[in-house]
């Protein structure tokens, strides 16, 4: 399964990250600093992608996974459009 995990590098979103690829899905660590995944897309066989949750989705868009799970910050907020 192709998988977009926004926040993917943080503490939850690595952690998740690491269970999705011990279960051979193709993932994607996305956020504003896709550098600071560098290191954990090359230990588990990721890619990274700049994601701003907030602002423009083509790249998300571009990569046309599966799933995306949003692990960015400690609590998300959206606003009044939570599913934009």
């Amino acid at each position: 399964m192709k998988v977009v995990l926004i926040g993917g590098y943080g503490a939850f979103g690595a952690r998740t990250a690491r269970l999705l690829a011990l279960d051979g899905h193709t993932i994607w660590l996305a956020g504003r600093n896709p550098d600071q995944g560098a290191a954990l897309a090359r230990e588990i066989g990721a890619q990274t992608l700049y994601v701003d949750r907030f602002a423009e989705l083509e790249g998300l868009f571009a990569v046309q996974p599966d799933v995306v799970i949003d692990a960015a910050g400690h609590f998300q907020a959206y606003g009044d459009a939570p599913y934009r």
